[in-house]
């Protein structure tokens, strides 16, 4: 089970006060945050009406909170709707989450759900990849350059 897998499932059992502390520790360390910080969102949610707030407070960074928050929509968008699993979650890091964000944003989620593309498998992630940027599905792209 990874660090981050172990956490979450940690923090969901642990009070607000018990989050923030952890925070604290992890904003004190070196390395790459907002995943962790991303987790600790999601499971103040529901205990606290302003999570960023108790991470601001434990010193987690505007800059870290903001890359979080990119990941807390990937949440919102894809787990809390039951398109993807935890586990799945657990593999998207960063540029995924920024990719998925833009295919969100561009209107295309339920392209990507019905094309499946939720696999995590570096093809899938590459689609994913090329339909934030485009608009299209490699499909798509190759229709329009036989035409």
């Amino acid at each position: 089970m990874s660090t981050v897998r172990k956490q979450l499932g940690e923090m969901f059992e642990l009070s607000v006060d018990e989050i923030r502390a952890t925070m604290a520790r992890q904003a004190s360390s070196l390395g790459p945050q907002y995943a962790q910080t991303a987790f600790g969102i999601i499971a103040l949610r529901g205990k606290v009406a302003n999570p960023e707030h108790v991470m601001r407070l434990a010193g987690v960074s505007e800059n870290t909170l903001k890359n979080a928050r990119r990941l807390v929509q990937v949440y919102d968008d894809f787990i809390e709707r039951g398109y993807a699993t935890m586990e799945w979650l657990y593999g998207v890091n960063y540029m995924d989450a920024v990719a998925l964000n833009r295919v969100v944003n561009r209107g295309l989620k339920m392209v990507v759900i019905r094309k499946g593309l939720l696999t995590g498998r570096e093809i899938a992630w590459r689609e994913i990849e090329f339909l934030a940027e485009t608009g299209q599905t490699f499909e798509e792209a190759r229709n329009a350059r036989a035409s």
